[in-house]
């Protein structure tokens, strides 16, 4: 099992997947936002959380921490994932933990990184009589 946090508070990408109504792209339903870092300490509990309730299950293969991260604050979401890391790791020192290639978190200097792997989405479209 892969525990992905799609929705994190004040949300990670501005659409709609993560519960920005505003992301819908109807007027009616407001403006889009990229708000996450400014709940960082509700959803680094969040995480406290469910990797404390999941850490001894013995199907647990990991944590994606965001999903599709957005935005354009680099360094302050490389230190969210580093504390992200640090939280899962107290309760669950060997389950793996996937990032979103945002930012290119491959060149940032993590303090710590064992077993951490870069969450690439690859998307096909669906093609009116097939693929070929």
């Amino acid at each position: 099992v892969l525990l992905d946090f799609h929705g994190l508070k004040g949300c990670q990408q501005g659409q709609a997947t993560c519960g920005n109504c505003g992301g819908c792209t109807h007027k009616k339903c407001g403006k889009t936002w990229v708000r996450f870092l400014d709940f960082e300490d509700i959803n680094i509990a969040v995480l406290a959380n469910l990797s404390q309730h999941f850490a001894r299950s013995p199907v647990l293969l990991g944590f994606g921490v965001a999903n599709e991260v957005g935005g354009h604050k680099a360094l302050s979401t490389m230190a969210f994932y580093q504390r992200a890391y640090d939280t899962i790791r107290k309760h669950s020192p060997d389950t793996m933990l996937l990032i979103y290639p945002t930012f290119g978190p491959e060149r940032f200097p993590f303090k710590r990184d064992f077993n951490m792997a870069q969450d690439n989405h690859l998307y096909w479209r669906s093609m009116k009589g097939g693929a070929g």
